[in-house]
């Protein structure tokens, strides 16, 4: 018989994985189970369909965003022939601090809004 586990809330803190204690709850949006696990990112030139950057990293509330302000800055290093004019992503990265982070390195963001109240936009 299982357990009926509706309406209990679980948590980081009251729940680990024996085998992977370093995966965490997470959820892609409301609505959706939470699942032990890691996120993977990749960058991807779209004009070419190459896969320049593929990288895991532990989920958070910031990992998407940190993850791709390092991959962006590997590539540059091992590539600096390559350019990264505009930089496409889902709403997630929609926060003031990231989209500075790219103007700063002369990256245009192209990201879809949050909601129809516009943020602060990088100066």
């Amino acid at each position: 018989m299982h357990e009926d586990f509706h309406g209990k809330t679980f948590s980081n803190k009251t729940n680990r994985s024996v085998m992977d204690p370093d995966s965490r709850l997470y959820k892609k949006s409301n609505g959706q189970e939470a699942h032990l696990r890691y996120l993977v990112h990749h960058v991807t030139d779209v004009q070419s369909g190459v896969i320049l950057s593929t990288q895991a990293s532990i989920a958070s509330g910031t990992a998407e965003r940190e993850t791709s302000l390092q991959q962006l800055a590997a590539i540059r290093f091992a590539h600096p022939q390559i350019q990264i004019r505009t930089l496409s992503t889902d709403k997630a990265y929609g926060t003031t601090d990231y989209l500075q982070a790219l103007c700063e390195q002369g990256t245009i963001p192209l990201v879809s809004l949050r909601n129809l109240i516009l943020e602060d936009t990088p100066a």
